[in-house]
């Protein structure tokens, strides 16, 4: 969609112990890329009918401010069945309320029979939905 994107991979950052003292450089990097964003893909298994800890971390640290961001944002999730929808609803709800987020369209949540292990790729359907979430937060963003 020829847009610059700024992969934060908590998988590859270590936020450990929380909370983390407000003035760590490494912190503070973090938290201004995140708030730099023109619009937010948020992506997160989900672990017992809720987001990963890192993720909930990560936005503590992120959004620990008054001012509110609307921010547009598309929350993309992984999970074990169809119940954990519940978790990535509340992501995205607890987004629009406390900051303000802007929502586009609803969370697309693989369970998974989604993830075709022969190949380890996602199915047409779910990579679809993603394709079009994506494609309509670059639109919004543009707008």
């Amino acid at each position: 969609a020829d847009v610059d994107v700024d992969l934060i991979d908590l998988a590859h950052h270590h936020l450990l112990p929380y909370p983390r003292s407000e003035n760590d450089d490494f912190l503070k990097s973090l938290v201004s890329r995140f708030n730099a964003a023109a619009g937010w893909v948020l992506a997160t298994p989900i672990y017992n009918f809720g987001i990963s800890g890192t993720m909930r971390d990560s936005l503590h640290y992120a959004l620990d401010s008054d001012l509110p961001r609307y921010t547009p944002f598309v929350v993309l999730a992984a999970a074990g069945g169809p119940r954990s929808y519940i978790a990535a609803n509340d992501l995205a709800l607890s987004l629009i309320y406390e900051v303000f987020g802007i929502q586009v369209g609803p969370p697309v949540v693989a369970i998974k029979d989604a993830v075709i292990a022969k190949t380890n790729t996602i199915d047409d359907d779910i990579r679809g939905r993603m394709e079009r979430a994506l494609a309509q937060l670059v639109r919004v963003v543009r707008s």
